[in-house]
């Protein structure tokens, strides 16, 4: 066993060896990792890799290696991508999101996967028409030689469904032609600029940070919107940059809200809903969280949280107002078309006040 000072960064290692078959084995636990005890299996030959199979018979089944075009159940891990596996949940609660995310991926003859993020050819497409410079694809080879490299980091990318982990990977590459782009174009990220936002991502870390509504879009190429729903929380921010809603327009946001709900419930395939909770980092600024709205009833919101896809949570609307900091809606039509995509494109590039709206 192993413990760091507590004051810094707490790492918790138990082994367990055991003999089975004439073979030695070992189990791990990584608490640091995981918001849970997640149990890893190893070969003492082969320590670097989690057993899956014995005899071509599952032992134990961490992760589906197949991928089915659906959004299955995982658990988020070391990686800030929230606002990723969040918007990934709400899209497949969604006939046309379900639907856009299967049509995403195909399979290549050498078991990697081609992933194809919309949002980002729009992207591509914009930066060519006025003429800049742009690194960005929107398609995005995954082999099975970066599943497998993906796989083996454990800790750093989601485990469990193979499909949220192709669009994490693809979702990283994509952030990496931004900022290649940004740096060639001298622009920064900027807050809720598609094909320019990066969240706090870096070249080591491309992932970390982000905003729905960016994921949902580049995902998707389908816009959304985003009600604000408690001035509170926004002024406590201890940020120069966040700027207080004033108290009519957080009655307007919430009541707006309030309508949507009541239509999701009404008719849960067409609206993909996110939500953000304001947490305490231990920090002076806050950090936030990003889950989704699963469904609705007379009185109470469920959702999950990306930590556990699985687990189902409820809160009274009442509740919910009071601990959502924010909420992204993506109203994907009454047909169950994609009613917005393509238009509005020649303001592609403005903010959210011209780009993200219904």
């Amino acid at each position: 066993q192993k413990c760091n000072n507590k004051e810094k960064n707490i790492n918790y290692y138990a082994f367990i060896y055991f003999v089975y078959k004439k073979g030695v084995y070992m189990i791990s636990t990584n608490t640091l990792l995981s918001h849970d005890y997640d149990l890893n299996l190893y070969s003492l030959e082969n320590t670097n890799e989690i057993l899956a199979t014995s005899k071509k018979k599952p032992i134990f089944n961490f992760s589906n290696n197949v991928s089915d075009g659906k959004i299955g159940n995982f658990r988020q891990r070391k990686t800030g991508d929230c606002y990723l596996l969040s918007s990934l949940v709400a899209l497949s609660k969604t006939t046309v999101g379900a639907e856009i995310l299967k049509n995403n991926i195909k399979k290549d003859k050498a078991g990697g996967y081609r992933i194809t993020l919309p949002g980002a050819i729009m992207c591509k497409n914009d930066y060519m028409k006025n003429g800049k410079k742009c690194y960005i694809t929107g398609e995005y080879h995954i082999t099975k030689a970066d599943i497998q490299r993906a796989r083996k980091q454990y800790g750093k990318y989601s485990s469990g469904d193979l499909d949220v982990l192709l669009y994490e990977l693809a979702f990283e590459k994509y952030r990496k032609e931004v900022l290649k782009t940004n740096r060639a174009n001298n622009q920064n990220s900027e807050y809720n600029m598609a094909g320019q936002y990066t969240g706090d991502g870096t070249m080591n870390n491309p992932l970390e940070a982000g905003h729905t509504q960016d994921a949902i879009f580049i995902l998707t190429g389908h816009k959304s919107k985003v009600y604000s729903i408690s001035s509170e929380n926004v002024a406590a921010i201890n940020s120069e940059d966040i700027k207080s809603i004033n108290v009519q327009e957080e009655k307007i946001s919430q009541r707006a809200t309030r309508k949507i709900l009541e239509k999701m419930e009404k008719n849960p395939k067409r609206y993909a809903m996110t939500f953000a909770l304001k947490l305490d980092v231990g920090k002076p600024e806050f950090g936030y969280h990003a889950l989704t709205v699963t469904r609705v009833d007379s009185n109470k919101v469920y959702f999950v949280n990306p930590w556990n896809s699985k687990k189902e949570f409820s809160l009274t609307k009442d509740e919910f107002f009071k601990a959502a900091y924010c909420v992204t809606v993506t109203d994907f039509g009454k047909d169950g078309t994609l009613t917005n995509i393509g238009n509005g494109i020649e303001n592609f590039m403005g903010k959210i006040e011209d780009f993200f709206r219904f």
